[in-house]
């Protein structure tokens, strides 16, 4: 059999007053999972938190849903995203390949320009040779001799015309190649703007790129965290659905339909067990029925574990005083399990020995005891073959 809920039955121990806990809203889970994990462990599980345990479990399991559905989305999103930046990362590599063409384009245009300022340099040189000769030649009289060497006046004006064309010339086709280097000039500074606009629009690019890099990174981390943050709501409400079923188990086992006394050899102890037995239902309240008003009262509806035997024992006609649970271990004779009868009580110990005494009954026949069990219980009859009561078991004595 399963060792449940170990410490279920409270601390009955001492004769200070205790106001019970506030009930627990839901919102007091958010980040504290682990806190009430350990109140809702199999080890702490008990009737005064059983409640809080089952509303805990509901809110793990819609705390999973939600994160399943908060994964659903964010991939979703990151999906989209993924999408958005193997675009813009494609734009880039047409923009890089734009670029590569103007770079191109620049460098056939940057190479006619220098080709067409050697060709401008080199007319100027020979236009510049041919003014020298010319000067020379008339200086000479070789010019006049050209000229007037003529057959005729028509000749004469023809050679003239001649040397004027030829000068002519050389200045009209500097003039052309000039025009055409500005030209070229300004194709080249058109394609420079135009290179210069798709680098500015691959910098907006980019940046949006880093941007959704940047968003798909963090929608990935985002998604990891909430399916590890869904694992883990998931295998903490399975757990608690483990104790809480193994609680129901527990409780099942140790409780009794009937509360007949068996009757023991001792019309004392008899009534001592029935005097327990008429007060089954009563609320369980830490550290009531300790002063001896309390005990005394026939009409007492609150105890905790050993006011009960207190309260049980003088309403029998045996007077024992105010108890806990230690000091019970110190009052009346110690008998063995096979000696029990209706009356006698039965100490608990969470370590085995006299420090760890922190429960009691009284025993009222046929493997049966009557007891306080812990806050948010009742006074009610529990079967003692459970194997919380079998690992804990200290002592039995009898008082009267």
């Amino acid at each position: 059999m399963k060792k449940l809920f170990i410490y279920a039955l409270g601390v009955c121990t001492v004769l200070t007053l205790a106001v019970s806990p506030a009930p627990i809203k839901a919102t007091d889970f958010e980040g504290q999972e682990d806190k009430y994990m350990k109140i809702c462990s199999s080890s702490n599980l008990s009737n005064s938190n059983l409640n809080t345990c089952k509303e805990f479990n509901s809110y793990l399991k819609r705390k999973n849903k939600a994160l399943k559905n908060q994964v659903n989305e964010s991939k979703a999103q990151a999906s989209d995203t993924k999408a958005n930046l193997d675009n813009i990362t494609n734009e880039i590599t047409s923009l890089n390949d734009d670029i590569a063409q103007k770079e191109a384009e620049i460098n056939y245009l940057q190479t006619s320009i220098t080709n067409l300022e050697a060709s401008i340099s080199k007319k100027e040189e020979e236009l510049k040779d041919r003014m020298y000769s010319m000067q020379s030649y008339m200086n000479n009289n070789s010019y006049v001799e050209f000229i007037f060497g003529a057959s005729d006046f028509s000749d004469m004006f023809s050679r003239i015309e001649s040397v004027n064309e030829l000068t002519s010339y050389d200045k009209e086709l500097i003039s052309q190649l000039a025009d055409e280097k500005k030209q070229v000039e300004s194709q080249k500074a058109t394609v420079v703007t135009a290179k210069a606009n798709i680098e500015a629009q691959r910098a907006s690019k980019k940046s949006l790129q880093e941007q959704f890099q940047a968003l798909y990174i963090k929608q990935n981390a985002e998604a990891i965290a909430q399916e590890k943050a869904a694992l883990q709501a998931k295998n903490t409400s399975e757990k608690i659905d483990d104790n809480l079923a193994a609680f129901a188990t527990a409780v099942k086992e140790s409780e009794v339909p009937s509360g007949n006394v068996v009757s023991g050899n001792s019309e004392i102890g008899n009534a001592i067990a029935n005097k327990a037995l008429s007060k089954r239902g009563s609320v369980y309240v830490y550290g009531a029925c300790h002063s001896m008003s309390e005990i005394a009262n026939p009409n007492q509806s609150t105890f905790d574990c050993s006011g009960l035997v207190s309260w049980a024992f003088y309403q029998a006609g045996v007077n024992i005083g105010s108890n806990s649970t230690k000091t019970l271990a110190n009052k009346g004779v110690s008998v063995s399990r096979s000696s029990m009868q209706a009356g006698d009580i039965i100490l608990f110990s969470k370590n085995g020995s006299a420090s760890g005494i922190h429960h009691v009954g009284i025993y009222i026949g046929g493997g049966n005891m009557v007891h306080a069990p812990q806050t948010g219980d009742v006074v009610k009859i529990a079967s003692l073959s459970s194997g919380y009561y079998q690992a804990n078991w200290y002592d039995v004595r009898r008082l009267y």
